[in-house]
């Protein structure tokens, strides 16, 4: 179909809510015996006339599965919340939670510019040595990202096959007016979130970037090195981390907390889910978290339940404040997130949009994108977190 045709097409629809067609859909795989009201006979009989007129005088014509793709699409983004989303399938599997761009780069949207947020340890992108953090996506594979969400750019940076060649188009952080491709390979290399360390006087340091399938049980081999290691403290370290999988946050919490209740989801419906810690392989250690503006969902979850049950204290920044959950499915084929919950602390509290206010607020002598590239003996907030530390040892 001409694209100027479906496009008017799509927004005629989109305008006056999913449509016949979509709700179709809907109610051909779920409701069958689904009543309408007159309201929405209604809207459906608007909807089917301009179908109609468009039938008649388009001199093109559209691809159904396409036409229905791009109504489910404009009903997800007409929720307004840029958690809920609907993509095309990238193959038979497609993935349906949170994961790592295949070539190992993650972006962050800034103005209208797609940045490199992070690179992933032992990625194609890390083994090339030709990206750094701060450099601007410019096209993936000559496509360019002007206008793309950041869910259709990761749909580019995910390629369906491994060993499949992706090339982007980059204006470097060191000379902003040229550009330069690099090629790189996609592979499943297993993303590595946990990092740790042994610092002076047996301190332990564990940094957790992301919480993803494999996070929990590199939790537990770094743990276990610095138990065997004999640290007498721990600092964890959740700044930058944004989230993901909060099945991993629960069973690490297990580590640190006896048998308490740790969140409550709350529903739509008004149906409740509890989480409680189960009071198993717990570890006795002073423990300070290290936190910041974008600590956010999963690991504020963690942290808010340490805090709250007074089992660490918190240092750094006010976090992001996302206390909402997603629910993660397939729509005919097409992968697809939706919020459906709220999270909540132990007294029935909501951090959403608010954040964690730690225990000892100080701010970062580096900028965000540099924190994890300045010595440790250098920042500030790892020093405060290191005196603080320091102290309950003492006790």
């Amino acid at each position: 179909m001409n694209k100027e045709c479906i496009k008017g097409f799509v927004l005629a629809l989109a305008l006056v809510g999913f449509g016949y067609f979509g709700f179709a859909i809907y109610q051909k795989a779920h409701a069958p015996n689904v009543i309408f009201t007159e309201s929405e006979k209604e809207l459906f009989t608007r909807i089917k006339i301009a179908k109609d007129y468009i039938d008649s005088h388009c001199l093109y014509s559209y691809d159904q599965e396409d036409l229905e793709y791009r109504f489910l699409e404009a009903l997800f983004q007409s929720v307004g919340d840029k958690y809920t989303w609907i993509k095309r399938p990238l193959d038979g599997n497609a993935p349906l939670a949170p994961k790592a761009s295949r070539i190992g780069v993650l972006t962050k949207k800034q103005g209208d510019d797609f940045v490199v947020e992070e690179i992933i340890t032992q990625s194609s992108a890390d083994q090339s040595h030709e990206i750094v953090v701060g450099d601007i996506l410019v096209s993936v594979n000559g496509q360019k990202l002007t206008g793309l969400t950041q869910e259709q750019l990761r749909s580019l940076l995910e390629p369906a096959d491994s060993k499949q060649k992706v090339t982007l188009e980059l204006r470097k952080k060191d000379a902003p007016n040229e550009t330069k491709q690099v090629t790189l390979t996609s592979h499943f290399a297993i993303e590595n979130t946990v990092y740790s360390s042994v610092l002076e006087e047996n301190i332990g340091y564990l940094r957790i970037t992301r919480f993803t399938e494999p996070t929990f049980r590199q939790f537990e081999t770094h743990l276990r090195r610095l138990q065997q290691a004999g640290v007498k403290g721990l600092i964890c370290d959740l700044r930058n981390n944004g989230g993901g999988l909060v099945d991993n946050a629960i069973s690490m919490l297990d580590y640190f907390l006896d048998e308490k209740l740790m969140i409550e989801q709350r529903r739509k419906d008004g149906t409740t889910q509890k989480h409680y810690t189960t009071n198993q392989n717990q570890i006795d250690l002073p423990l300070v978290c290290l936190v910041n503006e974008k600590t956010a969902s999963s690991s504020e979850i963690f942290t808010s339940a340490l805090q709250y049950y007074k089992r660490a204290k918190l240092v750094g920044t006010k976090t992001f404040g996302k206390g909402i959950a997603q629910g993660y499915g397939s729509w005919g084929g097409n992968p697809y997130a939706m919020t459906d919950s709220t999270w909540h602390l132990p007294d029935g509290s909501s951090i959403h949009q608010i954040g964690i206010t730690p225990d000892v607020t100080v701010s970062s002598n580096v900028s965000i994108d540099k924190l994890f590239e300045t010595p440790q003996q250098q920042e500030t907030q790892f020093q405060a977190a290191l005196a603080l530390l320091k102290e309950q040892m003492k006790k």
